[in-house]
């Protein structure tokens, strides 16, 4: 680790400073991991969207709330659209017929 802040000396004591320094850095780390994962585990409790694409049929409102896209979805179940877009000779992304683990059009 190399730091343009730190006045870091090639000596003893240098080398205790910098394996402080990088401790400090992997807790630091280690700890912000751990508390966006809590993060992430707390909103998908309380079905509350964390940025990503909120999937086929939903959207979400401005309290980050997940809601039916009622112009999308139509009440279709997961298996009628699989059914119409493989019917329809529609494919995956990767060129594969659709099935319930694949379900991105473009």
């Amino acid at each position: 680790m190399i730091s343009a802040r730190e006045n870091i000396s090639d000596n003893t004591s240098g080398i205790l400073v910098k394996g402080v320094l990088e401790s400090m850095v992997k807790y630091y780390l280690a700890e912000l991991s751990q508390k966006i994962r809590r993060g992430i585990e707390i909103n998908a409790q309380k079905c509350l969207a964390n940025g990503s694409n909120p999937g086929l049929g939903y959207k979400v409102d401005y309290e980050r709330r997940y809601y039916l896209d009622e112009e999308r979805s139509g009440g279709e179940t997961v298996a009628d659209i699989i059914c119409d877009l493989n019917r329809r000779k529609l494919t995956t992304s990767l060129g594969n017929p659709f099935n319930k683990t694949a379900s991105t059009v473009f």
